[in-house]
């Protein structure tokens, strides 16, 4: 009895160690919310203080759902200043997952679910403010914006920085109408590479990819940056300099970083620092803004279209302002949307180009997401009723977030 008793004080020391050994326990559990059924990007935030996870930051890593390897990511994230990991599960409502560093690492090369990119021509110069000659356009990881540079000035491919998922695809115009565009896109792959090439107008007209679906205007396009002067949304347009950098290219997420330097409007001036991200498998591209000194009165919105439906809603969390109708540019039907926090959220506001969402920052800091649903993406929405089941999930799990168990 005695050597028994032995024995099975031992199994059971080693059972507490196996199990309170970090370095042994590397299988986690993800529980995705029930009610939104589309496969999506987890993230596992601030890894530096995970047990298990934070080995990612310093070895090469392999991660397991049952046998299978799954799509992984580390990423930066620089307004908090730690990583995450990003996993894209085969889509069940509860998984497990084993992660494995150092002695079992990824073969594979991920398909690319998401993408972020910059052009710039090199090789010729600015004459009256249009760029002329050159090489052709280069891709960068990072721009100063040069002080002659405006719109149309044939300088940077598609006239901004681009990101895309295997969804939808985006831009912004990197001069003074620093506006937010959409890309539509009829395939899953990455495309935004080769738009743009050939100078501005292909993009306009149906390509086999899809094509540039929204008149922005001087309007704030989808989900643009602005301020609430009282009586209508002003977008960045004034500003001392501007540096746009992307910061990760996928394969699960790409993001963009954008620091405005000198703001100015009639009523403020502050540096502001813009980073959009998406992720793979998503229409929702987030913006965080970080402000030295916030104005009072930030703003987004969507562009003014009379013959469009217009739904608000407040619910939990959250707020959603999006609009509906044939508002493409080839008379599609688009769906157009913002989410924003309610602990930010002042008011809805109309002016005569937006429809408006009125946020009041925190700690100099505000967020928001913005996405675009075209009826011609591959299984797209085509209908206001399915449209607004799609804005009823997104709710759904903004409110109610995927969780580690």
């Amino acid at each position: 009895m005695k050597t028994l008793l032995k024995i099975s004080s031992l199994m059971i020391a080693m059972l507490l160690l196996t199990c309170c050994n970090p370095k042994n326990n590397n299988t986690l559990v993800v529980e995705f919310n029930e009610n939104v059924p589309d496969q999506r990007v987890f993230e596992f935030h601030d890894i530096e203080n995970h047990a298990v996870l934070k080995e990612a930051l310093t070895n090469p890593f392999l991660i397991k759902q049952g046998e299978k390897e799954i799509p992984s990511q580390v990423i930066f994230n620089p307004a908090n200043k730690t990583h995450s990991l990003l996993i894209y599960p085969i889509a069940e409502n509860k998984t497990e997952i084993t992660f494995n560093a150092g002695t079992e690492v990824s073969q594979s090369e991920y398909t690319q679910l998401a993408d972020a990119e910059l052009w710039v021509k090199t090789g010729g110069e600015f004459v009256d403010g249009i760029y002329e000659g050159g090489d052709g356009f280069t891709e960068v990881d990072s721009l100063r914006v040069p002080d002659v540079c405006t719109d149309h000035s044939l300088y940077i491919k598609y006239e901004g920085p681009g990101w895309e998922s295997n969804l939808v695809g985006y831009r912004f115009y990197l001069d003074w109408r620093n506006a937010v565009d959409i890309y539509g896109k009829k395939t899953n792959d990455m495309v935004l590479e080769d738009v743009g090439q050939d100078g501005y107008e292909s993009y306009h007209e149906m390509q086999d990819w899809g094509m540039d679906v929204l008149k922005v205007g001087t309007s704030l396009g989808i989900g643009s940056i602005g301020y609430w002067n009282g009586e209508a949304a002003e977008r960045v347009a004034k500003t001392d300099s501007v540096i746009c950098k992307v910061l990760s290219n996928g394969p699960l997420r790409s993001m963009i970083e954008t620091s405005y330097y000198g703001w100015e409007t009639a009523d403020f001036k502050s540096n502001c620092t813009s980073y959009i991200s998406i992720d793979a498998n998503s229409r929702l591209s987030k913006q965080r803004l970080i402000f030295d000194e916030a104005p009072a009165n930030v703003c987004t919105g969507i562009h003014l279209d009379e013959t469009c439906e217009v739904i608000k809603i407040e619910k939990e969390n959250w707020v959603a302002l999006a609009t509906w109708g044939k508002q493409s540019l080839n008379n599609d039907n688009l769906g157009l949307v913002v989410f924003a926090p309610a602990e930010s959220f002042e008011r809805f506001e109309t002016d005569v180009e937006n429809e408006v969402v009125v946020l009041k920052p925190e700690n100099n800091e505000v967020a928001w997401y913005f996405g675009a649903c075209w009826e011609l993406e591959p299984d797209g929405i085509t209908t206001l009723d399915a449209f607004k089941a799609y804005i009823d999930e997104q709710l759904e799990l903004l409110n109610n977030p995927d969780v580690e168990i």
